[in-house]
C-alpha cells in the first residue's frame, strides 16, 4: 500500500515533529476557523521555522480541524 506523500500519515515522525505539532496546538485559537487565512499564516510561519515544506499547511489545517471536532468521551 502506498501512502500519499502529502497525507497526515506521511508527516515526519519523531520528537521534533511531535514538538512542532504540540506547538501548533498551543498557538492556535480553538475558537477560530482553523481553515482561515490567519491560521494558515500561523502554521506556515511555524513550518518555516522548522524547515518543513509550506505545502503541509492545508493538510495540517484539515487534520487539526478533525482532531478538535473529535469527542474526548461520551459527554464530548
Amino acid at each position: 500500500m502506498t501512502v500519499d506523500p502529502w497525507s497526515v500519515f506521511a508527516f515526519p515522525k519523531g520528537a521534533r515533529a511531535g514538538t512542532f505539532l504540540h506547538t501548533l496546538f498551543e498557538e492556535v485559537d480553538f475558537t477560530a476557523d482553523l481553515m482561515s487565512e490567519e491560521v494558515a499564516e500561523l502554521i506556515t510561519h511555524h513550518l518555516s521555522l522548522e524547515n518543513y515544506d509550506p505545502q503541509w499547511c492545508p493538510i495540517l489545517q484539515q487534520w487539526m480541524t478533525q482532531v478538535l471536532k473529535h469527542p474526548l468521551n461520551e459527554q464530548g
